[in-house]
């Protein structure tokens, strides 16, 4: 038989009992945090080359797929995509090198609703069925795209110099292509998104120099088309006027109250976000120059965006300070709160690359943060909705070395999957995906009723048993995982006794 005992195993810490009758004496919850549930780490069966995770996002079933680049045996990179269960076994691996074995570089990925997944890049833009084969494969090298109710997908980033959108049926098939041109060119459109009526909106830069040749006055612009492919509206001018430098946007999102925000980085370095309604009208924009720029942007239900990069500050001559910086903006635009992360190291970055939102509205972060060594770890940060520091997780590689993440996902459960690369030899960087959850909890209930939390395996069936004294345990019922592999189990007669330690047991 398999056990997991919860505040029970006195062998193990003799603190346990007492934080037990602590919880049952004074009627609060023993909450044990948040840990890794596992490591899955990917390397194509190869002892040198670079693997890294840079897109990731959970299916209907709580399986976590995970795009990223990978050294093949030629050298050079093909698209990799991974499917692992909930409780971190690999379900399929597959593997899309170019028909003329170029640099296949993923840049983004998303899932259909029937659970196939696209991902596309520097060469191909690709589509495989949930069971990982490939379906299609065309001539897109795009860099961004979005999928809408039709499994219809839209794709933007595949044209060097234009400002280029195209949509692509769930065949593969195109449905139509829009080339818009600005000024004396060249422009570039880099992200897109649907709202809610599967309207489209894509936002880029545009050449506002009057010497096409001159790359340093660039503007940010946002276009919207209806899902057949009209031109519904396009913005005047961007946030950053024209005034030189190079602008990149780096993530778009409409949300449920009918708003389209963007987030951009420009040569000056800022955390910048520009919003518009769905209907075209400028909302407001937003811009904090002590930074090294935003990488990521994540919008909740009630309009509030959060930014996420790298923040600076000067101390003093030749000494700077350049922590994680984490953002919160309102439905207005106006700054609710801004957190910092790794602020005492002088003269060393914590980048964050990744943030993502749970039903809760904690905010969670995470990047590459330097290490006791030279290396860089992995930082995981999560935030209440006020702005609190909830918890930090670092991980830090076998080797010791540069260690870093790039995607992250939440779960329905709160459950937190972050994706990106450890360096386990100097000729060898390996993908990885970490797996944070909560530990086994007891919440007392206002009943006082008792509200067990274990952590199993997803469809395994547990006994639930409980003890006052460590010799007879007694059967209180059966607790299946669910797809996070969280058993959940209601002790409707815990009022009846003054304390009671619980265990699972299987079969």
């Amino acid at each position: 038989m398999r056990r997991s005992t919860l505040s029970i195993d006195v062998m193990k810490s003799r603190l346990v009992p007492i934080i037990s009758l602590f919880f049952l004496f004074s009627s609060k919850a023993v909450q044990a945090g948040v840990q890794q549930a596992w490591l899955a780490a990917y390397n194509g069966g190869l002892t040198e080359g670079t693997n890294r995770a840079v897109a990731m996002a959970l299916d209907s079933q709580g399986n976590v797929v995970v795009a990223g680049s990978s050294t093949g045996e030629a050298g050079d990179f093909d698209y990799v995509v991974l499917k692992y269960a909930p409780n971190g076994s690999l379900v399929w691996a597959n593997r899309y090198d170019s028909p003329d074995h170029g640099q296949d570089e993923v840049k983004a990925m998303k899932l259909d609703h029937d659970g196939a997944v696209v991902v596309c890049g520097t060469t191909k833009t690709i589509k495989l069925r949930n069971n990982g084969e490939l379906e299609w494969a065309i001539d897109y090298p795009a860099t961004s795209l979005t999928i809408d109710g039709a499994n219809s997908i839209y794709l933007v980033g595949y044209r060097g110099t234009e400002f280029a959108t195209i949509k692509v049926s769930a065949s593969g098939t195109n449905a139509w292509e829009r080339i818009k041109s600005f000024g004396n060119g060249p422009n570039f459109s880099q992200v897109v998104c649907l709202d809610s009526a599967t309207n489209v909106y894509v936002a880029g830069w545009i050449n506002c120099s009057p010497d096409p040749s001159d790359p340093s006055y660039r503007d940010d612009l946002i276009v919207s088309y209806d899902a057949q492919g009209n031109e519904r509206w396009a913005s005047a001018q961007g946030l950053v006027e024209c005034i030189g430098g190079q602008v990149d946007i780096h993530s778009i999102a409409a949300d449920s109250l009918g708003h389209v925000t963007y987030a951009l980085n420009q040569i000056s370095s800022i955390f910048a976000a520009r919003s518009y309604d769905t209907g075209g009208t400028f909302r407001w924009e937003y811009a904090f120059d002590s930074g090294l720029g935003v990488a990521a942007m994540a919008c909740d239900e009630l309009g509030n965006c959060y930014l996420v990069g790298a923040a600076a500050e000067r101390i003093g001559p030749d000494q700077y300070l350049f922590p994680y910086g984490t953002v919160k903006l309102d439905a207005s635009g106006t700054k609710v709160w801004f957190r910092q992360y790794g602020s005492g190291e002088i003269n060393r970055f914590h980048y964050s690359q990744a943030i993502g939102l749970d039903m809760k509205g904690n905010a969670t972060v995470t990047g590459q943060s330097p290490g006791p060594g030279a290396g860089n770890d992995i930082a995981t940060v999560q935030y209440s909705i006020d702005g609190n520091e909830k918890w930090v997780r670092r991980y830090d590689g076998p080797a010791h070395g540069d260690d870093g993440a790039l995607a992250l996902a939440v779960g329905p459960q709160g459950e937190v999957y972050v994706s990106g690369y450890q360096t386990t030899t100097i000729n060898l960087v390996e993908l990885i995906i970490i797996k944070y959850s909560e530990r086994a909890s007891i919440q007392m209930q206002p009943d006082k009723t008792a509200a067990l939390q274990f952590i199993g395996t997803p469809g395994q069936s547990n006994r639930v048993q409980a003890t006052t004294d460590f010799l007879d345990w007694l059967d209180l019922g059966f607790s299946v995982g669910d797809t996070n592999g969280l058993l959940h189990f209601q002790d409707t007669n815990a009022p009846s006794f003054p304390f009671r330690f619980y265990r699972t047991v299987i079969p």
